[in-house]
């Protein structure tokens, strides 16, 4: 007599195949991997980490070794037709963009919260205005600030001075008052702020260029008792513009502000036109203070005038002609010195 038969079903032989399968699976995850996969894995690993370790050296090097100065490239730009044009000057010949980074380490303040300025009303404002078309006899020498990054102490200390001659016509302060001797607020050639200038002129005031000359160093102990005998224009304060259009006004009124400007490349060989950000354009970290004298408009394209620090072969004789809407930043952030 036969048993019972048993109720579990006999496995396939496809279903064998997939046990064997899964079975292997399991085993390969569980496996570590032998000496030479994990010898070729770390070979990859080094061989990517050398790859980026080369490419960022060899930027670095293009970096120092990359002349400004460059004029096929100058030939290219102006060849396509842009709003600005581009040609050589004397203050970067020979100059590679890692000498010219440390130019640009000034900024407009360090404070929390700067006070904003309360403008007279102006009905009508001209569509162009040039204050030193307007004020010939307050005109003087476009700065030339060397191997220094003082943009901050001349561009604060010019503006004021502007401002005083407008009122008095006197003689032209020294920005070399400010960049000696204001060694506890700002650092000299190696930068400092708009807000920290203007202080330091409230306080201490400004000598004129006659009594102490303009050198572009930092040489601090050129502030000494020497000093006493001349005379000093002190301001009262000063507020941050936050538009173009108190920008405008109150230039009209007092005279010329000052602003920090982000510094892309080609802007150091900008030779005339009106000056944008193109796409692409790399710039340096921080940026330049300059003095806005004026503004513009051509083809409806607005633009400020503007006065800079890098000597009469720059741009047109010194001066520049800056996209308003390209650099928003400019109109949100300018120093207003009230004397």
């Amino acid at each position: 007599m036969r048993g019972p038969r048993s109720t579990s079903p006999c496995p396939t032989k496809q279903q064998v195949e997939k046990l064997k399968l899964l079975q292997t699976a399991i085993k390969k995850r569980t496996t570590k991997p032998d000496f030479m996969t994990n010898y070729k894995i770390h070979i990859i690993i080094s061989i990517v980490i050398g790859f980026v370790i080369i490419s960022i050296l060899s930027f670095t090097k293009q970096t120092k070794e990359y002349i400004i100065i460059n004029e096929s490239e100058i030939k290219s730009h102006n060849s396509q037709g842009h709003s600005y044009n581009l040609g050589p000057n004397a203050f970067f010949y020979n100059i590679t963009l890692m000498q010219a980074k440390t130019l640009f380490k000034n900024d407009f303040t360090q404070q929390i919260n700067v006070e904003k300025c309360k403008i007279s009303f102006i009905e009508e404002i001209p569509i162009y205005y040039n204050f030193k078309e307007v004020y010939p006899s307050c005109n003087h020498p476009v700065y030339n600030q060397g191997n220094c990054s003082s943009s901050y102490s001349i561009a604060v200390s010019s503006s004021f001075s502007d401002r005083v001659c407008k009122q008095n016509q006197t003689q032209q302060l020294s920005a070399q008052n400010l960049l000696s001797c204001d060694g506890k607020l700002n650092l000299g050639c190696k930068g400092g702020h708009l807000t920290r200038s203007a202080d330091y002129i409230i306080k201490h005031g400004l000598t004129t260029n006659e009594c102490h000359p303009f050198r572009g160093d930092d040489t601090f102990k050129e502030c000494t008792n020497a000093l006493d005998h001349c005379q000093r224009y002190k301001a009262e304060s000063y507020c941050q513009l936050q538009n173009k259009d108190d920008i405008k006004r109150d230039i009209l009124i007092k005279g010329p502000v000052v602003a920090i400007m982000p510094v892309y490349k080609d802007f150091l060989i900008y030779r005339d036109g009106i000056y944008q950000v193109l796409d692409g354009q790399p710039h340096f970290h921080g940026g330049q203070a300059v003095k806005i004298i004026g503004w513009g408009e051509h083809n409806g394209q607005q633009y400020w005038i503007i006065e800079n620090t890098w000597g009469d072969t720059w741009g047109i004789n010194g001066l520049a002609k800056i996209s308003i809407d390209s650099f928003s930043e400019m109109s949100q952030q300018a120093l207003s010195i009230n004397i």
